[in-house]
């Protein structure tokens, strides 16, 4: 392996790994919680896009409670 290939292999983990590392420094943390099927439900998400996010948990709240339903 060449000296440029190593370097370039060490930048592309170097970026990956600080992506990982920090991730939600990089993207918006949307919470919810609800008292669904006698339990304390929390769900947190992460993205780009608050209006988006809150619609998602919104969505995914209505789930809980249609299969707590049924």
């Amino acid at each position: 392996m060449t000296k440029k290939n190593l370097v370039i292999l060490f930048t592309v983990f170097a970026v990956v790994f600080t992506y990982i590392t920090h991730r939600d420094k990089f993207l918006i943390p949307v919470k919810q919680t609800q008292i669904l099927m006698d339990t304390v439900v929390t769900i947190k998400i992460y993205g780009n896009n608050k209006n988006y996010l809150e619609n998602v948990l919104d969505k995914a709240f209505k789930l809980i409670k249609d299969l707590s339903i049924k």
